[in-house]
């Protein structure tokens, strides 16, 4: 009789735990879906909090509060702005225009159907653009900017160019259209400009204009055949090429790797 109270005992004490197990393993699972909901819902939240603080720190400048609340490109389209503004102020830069040549206008589209003013910088996605424009101007008969080939887009006849305007009209159009231009960081450009023009080569033109004069130049005892043909510069060289004083001298550069601000002079 005792025995059998005892075993009573051990299966009652048994069933109360494993209830009480059973109903901590219930409270722990709702808790913990309760808190990963409130987590998903609100990381997105606190990811741009900390990505507006870092904008913050970077640009160094206070994030007003109505700034906090737009979207984060929002937020570092006008932080960049802001500092732009900071420094034209510090070196009193002055935003009315000033006198232009024609060589800073050379790469500015116009589209005046729809009052806009696009600076291409080669190797910053500019044929794609250019591709766009001819879609916006009826300068295509597709209306898909991917069916154009990429040769048509550097037909110069497809397009109006602000040189081509009188200086009155070139004043009107810089006060009154939507200016916009793409940039990239410029050792990128450099690699890409390289790789498009001396690695994957689709064609002699600067090999022959730009890599025989650069093998001559910064490659010491050079083979015949590598001053021949100028088809194997290596970056090294073509990097002290660009920054060689004598280069400097040679003229302009050329597009695919001069300075984003000489193309586009900012205005």
């Amino acid at each position: 009789m005792l025995l059998n109270d005892v075993f009573g005992m051990n299966r009652r004490r048994q069933l109360r735990s494993f209830s009480v197990l059973v109903l901590f393993t219930v409270v722990f699972f709702v808790a913990s879906f309760i808190y990963l909901k409130s987590y998903v819902s609100t990381i997105g939240d606190c990811n741009r909090c900390k990505d507006v603080d870092k904008l913050r720190a970077f640009y160094g400048i206070q994030v007003s509060s109505e700034l906090e609340d737009r979207t984060l490109l929002e937020a570092e389209m006008a932080m960049r702005r802001s500092v732009v503004g900071r420094v034209c102020r510090r070196l009193q830069v002055s935003r009315h225009l000033k006198p232009f040549s024609v060589e800073e206008l050379r790469h500015v589209i116009v589209d005046d159907r729809n009052r806009i003013l696009f600076c291409f910088v080669p190797k910053v996605a500019s044929t794609n653009w250019k591709r766009i424009f001819l879609v916006l101007m009826d300068n295509n008969s597709s209306l898909n900017p991917l069916d154009i080939a990429a040769n048509e887009t550097h037909k110069s006849q497809h397009f109006h160019y602000l040189s081509e305007y009188t200086e009155s009209a070139v004043r009107h159009r810089l006060r009154n259209y939507f200016k916009f231009l793409f940039v990239r960081h410029p050792f990128e450009r450099l690699l890409s400009a390289f790789r498009n023009k001396f690695e994957h080569v689709y064609n002699d033109y600067f090999l022959s204009r730009f890599g025989r004069l650069i093998v001559q130049r910064h490659r010491p005892n050079a083979t015949n055949e590598s001053l021949n043909a100028g088809d194997d510069v290596t970056f090294d060289e073509f990097v002290r090429y660009l920054i060689d004083p004598r280069t400097l001298s040679d003229g302009p550069p050329n597009e695919h790797w001069q300075s984003i601000n000489d193309l586009c002079l900012p205005r």
